[in-house]
């Protein structure tokens, strides 16, 4: 193992490569395997929670459905164009819409399979329709999956890496490849002991990879409780630091004597209270 892991390339990493790794470090700036685990998710959402197309109400709330898909077809012209599946359950339906990647959802969504959609819903004359929803075709696979569901990470992702299959799906089974390859040797303890078992924190190691695939809202919050007071303890020893140096290098100026201007100023000029 080299001297300093965290800075190892991500190109032979499982699911990367060279062009992969190349892709990263042109729209995220991650080169390395310490600037993938720094690539934290933005949102998490609960995979054990499924709505019904009926209970769909509100545009503020992402919803993750189960059904089949009934209809597609393709609408409109140029900027307009666009890909239209009904999507229904027991209880409704709902559209699926696609502006980009047509061609690709044309020749891969099977009609009359059962999926699972997650997105935002939209609302136009009661009518609602969720926007390049994430899809997954539902198979025994994924079921024997889902009854493991936990807290899924999303991550920030761009529309270049997107077309490249780097959404935030391809983004999550990079880093299980990561934490599979990565041991408590690239993470070391940084607090001491003592401080580890005053506040009841979890490892190093165990809050990066709880804060990437947390189980429960309790083991998000111990990741980020530990995470948290780390950066904030550092950052007060390196002012602390700081504070040192300039009180050893800089020395202020000495008033060895107060003369009567001074005694007048302060006793008769002054329009207020010294605190």
């Amino acid at each position: 193992m080299e001297n300093r892991p965290l800075e190892q390339s991500l190109d032979y990493l499982k699911g990367v490569g060279p062009q992969r790794a190349g892709l990263l470090q042109k729209e995220l700036n991650i080169y390395t395997v310490g600037d993938l685990l720094g690539h934290i998710p933005f949102r998490y959402v609960d995979k054990t929670k499924f709505h019904k197309i009926k209970e769909v109400q509100n545009e503020d709330e992402a919803v993750q459905l189960r059904g089949i898909v009934r209809e597609m077809e393709t609408l409109g012209e140029g900027k307009g164009k666009r890909l239209q599946a009904k999507f229904r359950d027991q209880t409704g339906m709902i559209k699926l819409v696609w502006f980009q990647g047509i061609a690709f959802m044309e020749n891969n969504l099977k009609i009359g399979s059962e999926y699972i959609a997650y997105g935002k819903p939209q609302f136009f004359r009661d009518e609602a329709s969720i926007v390049h929803p994430e899809l997954d075709l539902v198979t025994p696979e994924l079921v024997a999956e889902n009854a493991n569901a936990t807290m899924e990470p999303v991550y920030h992702t761009t529309e270049v890496m997107k077309k490249r299959g780097l959404d935030s799906k391809g983004m999550r089974k990079i880093m299980q490849a990561l934490f599979q390859k990565i041991t408590v040797d690239y993470l070391p303890e940084s607090l001491s002991s003592e401080l580890v078992r005053k506040f009841k924190f979890i490892t190093r190691f165990e809050a990066y990879k709880l804060l990437h695939f947390p189980a429960t809202e309790a083991e998000l919050h111990s990741a980020r409780r530990r995470l948290k007071f780390e950066e904030l303890f550092f950052m007060q020893l390196r002012l602390l630091q700081l504070r040192g140096k300039r009180d050893e290098n800089t020395r202020g100026i000495q008033f060895l004597k107060v003369g009567d201007y001074f005694n007048h100023f302060y006793k008769n000029e002054l329009p207020f209270e010294l605190t």
